[in-house]
């Protein structure tokens, strides 16, 4: 079975707007007993410091992304991609092969190969980036913008002006909900959200 297999035939994409919740569920589901790859955690790990990735990122960007310590300079890559389509282009062709051949590295340390089962993907960008067909399916967290703006306005302890800025320039969590195979709604208690994921989990 290849990367392409694992995802396909037993890979779950878990996503959703931001504030939405996703991360949480993430963590139930672990405690579950289920794999859960986080997308954001992977592609830090390609380009850490002495990682043929943040080589290949020097070499396409220039040393201005790189910090005095080796590390890539986060806040450096993060205007120079919003600001250039192409340079934003450049270095997803740098991290998603390499994200790719992560993600099976963690599955095999895992076992998942000797033993194949349900996995999950957590990532925020699976619409966005055209890949729910990579899945078998893909589930959203979701809540009403309402919750979404309150939460991201204590998260990032922002104006509600900010926070209805990082909203609007992000796919709306409904229309996330409209496409998914399943929804899960965060707006309840936490012991209502464990029941509702473990719920969801017995309908695999």
């Amino acid at each position: 079975m290849n990367i392409q297999e694992a995802l396909k035939q037993w890979g779950i994409a878990l996503t959703g707007g931001i504030a939405c919740g996703k991360s949480t569920i993430a963590s139930i589901i672990r405690q579950q007993g289920y794999i859960v790859l986080d997308a954001d955690a992977l592609s830090r790990a390609v380009v850490e410091p002495g990682t043929e990735g943040l080589a290949t990122v020097a070499k396409t960007f220039g040393p201005t992304v790189i910090n005095s310590d080796g590390s890539m300079n986060r806040k450096v890559m993060r205007e120079l991609i919003f600001q250039d389509p192409v340079r934003r282009e450049q270095l997803e062709s740098i991290i998603h092969p390499r994200l790719q051949d992560e993600t099976q590295k963690i599955l095999e340390t895992k076992g998942f190969f000797d033993n194949p089962r349900t996995w999950f993907y957590e990532a925020s960008l699976i619409y966005e980036r055209d890949r729910a067909a990579d899945f078998k399916a893909v589930w959203v967290a979701f809540c009403p913008m309402e919750l979404q703006i309150t939460r991201v306005m204590d998260r990032d302890r922002c104006t509600r002006d900010l926070a209805e800025a990082i909203l609007a320039a992000q796919m709306p969590a409904i229309e996330k909900a409209k496409r998914a195979d399943k929804v899960i709604n965060t707006d309840c208690s936490f012991s209502e959200l464990e029941q509702r994921v473990r719920e969801a989990l017995l309908d695999l």
